[in-house]
């Protein structure tokens, strides 16, 4: 963009209703200015959904968000050689282009959401009815309408023939975590070129939840399962009935070691953000800290259609924030830093996409969840500007799998207007961690609510409704005080903590 390389953040963007009329002004200004929130700079319209209207278009303009366009064919084969069909397809094709070519914020059209990738996992591939409209039809369309513009017949696509979801060229949708496995730690792994759809299953806000449940929450206190009520599966888009792994079941078991039907609604809604916040903070951590061989992190999904219970989205149908997306937030500032394990060594990655140079300070090195720093590194730092540069690193060959499993890598970018940025790196699963139970200290002073412990607290969530907190689902570090913006008069909230796996429950 103006000669400036841009690391593309964001994720898909699907249609705001399911009736897209009731989408007025309002619900777009809201959901773009909640992208901007995340600290995103690209949406991607799917093109399993619609052609938004002229207010979503005009509200990334004024708002400086990136918009790729899909065209609205997905996941499919389409009869182009039924002409009446392909004059329909074009005559759209025509009207969508010269419609979206005057938004600033469009910067490039793809023909289709996976169809090439449909095309070439048959087991005799062949070329499809529809593979001229992507690749003669609808180039020549925007080279005459829109010849500014960059296109690519499909998503994802390689060049040359190469698979399309090939990790080396072109765009890819890493959809292995989520469709193969709930793994959230394959993601460090993953050297994806410009990943633009893939993503962990989590849950909407607490609020929106019971608004799909409709009722079951209260039967269940007369003992039946409001995780096996129709309500639920109703609204649940990771559905058993839909692909058996990704069970609610088997997430809780692999990763926290819980048994999902002994746990209450909130308790559901806690730990199920919990782990999508985790998977999205892998996937935006690893392919940041990998530019520019990585050029962009793009997640499934950035909002909902309607009101659901489990979903991929970080803002819900109703504009609330889902527990994830303060990971999000966090995972795509500006400054930030990331940690990769490499062999037997930790490397520490400070990423700076704004334009202007970033210097302060870099602490660094590993605390045990019990509250000791067994290592603690100062070190002067200075990013330039658009670059993810390596600041430091460390050796762990010698830690064995108990130690794993009580010390945690760390890393903040202090600058003399406070922390920057900050991460640390689990490196074991959850449940096989050793934590502490969280010994919390809460107080309102003075507007603000003041958080203290002596040990590792890690994932504090003060507001499961995603609907007042100005941060969330936060670690706290050994000896840290983390301040909110708290009224004087509104009483200390329930806060739930992942510290609760060691003993105790959330309060």
């Amino acid at each position: 963009v103006n000669g400036r390389p841009i690391f593309a953040k964001g994720a898909n963007f699907v249609p705001a209703d399911l009736l897209p009329p009731r989408v007025d002004r309002e619900t777009y200004d809201l959901l773009v200015s909640r992208a901007v929130e995340a600290n995103m700079n690209m949406l991607r319209v799917w093109g399993g959904g619609i052609y938004e209207r002229e207010e979503f278009y005009a509200a990334c303009d004024r708002e400086g968000i990136m918009v790729w366009q899909d065209f609205a064919f997905a996941c499919g084969s389409y009869p182009m050689n039924d002409l009446d069909f392909h004059q329909n397809a074009t005559a759209e094709a025509h009207y969508q282009v010269r419609r979206l070519s005057t938004h600033p914020s469009l910067v490039m059209y793809c023909g289709n959401n996976e169809n090439s990738w449909h095309t070439r996992d048959k087991e005799f591939p062949v070329m499809e009815p529809d593979h001229a409209l992507y690749h003669e039809y609808l180039p020549r369309i925007i080279a005459s309408l829109d010849p500014s513009k960059y296109y690519q017949p499909s998503s994802p696509f390689s060049p040359d023939w190469e698979h399309p979801n090939a990790d080396d060229v072109g765009d890819q949708h890493p959809w292995t975590v989520g469709a193969h496995h709930n793994d959230i730690y394959a993601f460090r792994d993953m050297s994806c070129r410009f990943p633009n759809e893939g993503g962990a299953l989590g849950i909407n806000s607490l609020a929106t939840v019971r608004a799909a449940l409709n009722g079951a929450e209260d039967r269940a206190k007369e003992g039946e399962s409001f995780l096996d009520s129709l309500e639920w599966m109703g609204h649940d888009c990771g559905a058993e009935r839909f692909w058996l792994h990704l069970r609610i079941d088997s997430i809780f078991e692999e990763w926290f070691g819980l048994d999902p039907r002994s746990l209450t609604l909130e308790e559901i809604v806690y730990w199920c953000g919990l782990y999508h916040g985790e998977g999205l903070k892998e996937y935006a951590e690893n392919f940041r800290g990998r530019a520019w061989d990585s050029a962009g992190a793009l997640f499934w999904m950035f909002n909902d259609c309607w009101p659901t219970s489990r979903s991929w989205t970080v803002v819900d149908y109703y504009g609330r924030r889902t527990p994830a997306f303060y990971s999000v937030r966090r995972s795509f500032a500006p400054v930030h830093v990331v940690l990769r394990e490499v062999g037997q060594t930790i490397r520490v990655v400070g990423v700076n996409d704004s334009p202007v140079e970033w210097s302060g300070r870099l602490r660094f090195g590993s605390f045990l969840l019990s509250g000791d720093y067994a290592d603690d590194e100062h070190v002067d730092c200075l990013l330039p500007p658009g670059t993810a540069t390596v600041v430091g690193e460390f050796e762990i060959g010698e830690w064995d799998e108990a130690t794993r499993r009580r010390r945690v890598p760390f890393a903040q970018l202090l600058s003399e207007n406070g922390e920057s940025a900050r991460t640390r790196l689990f490196l074991e699963r959850f449940k096989e961690l050793e934590l502490e139970p969280a010994r919390l200290d809460a107080t309102i002073e003075n507007g603000r609510l003041l958080l203290r412990s002596d040990v590792f607290v890690w994932g504090v969530n003060v507001d499961l409704n995603g609907e007042t907190a100005e941060d969330n689902a936060f670690d706290i570090f050994p000896g840290e005080t983390r301040a909110l913006p708290w009224p004087d008069d509104k009483p200390i909230p329930r806060i739930w903590c992942g510290n609760m796996l060691a003993g105790g429950t959330g309060g």
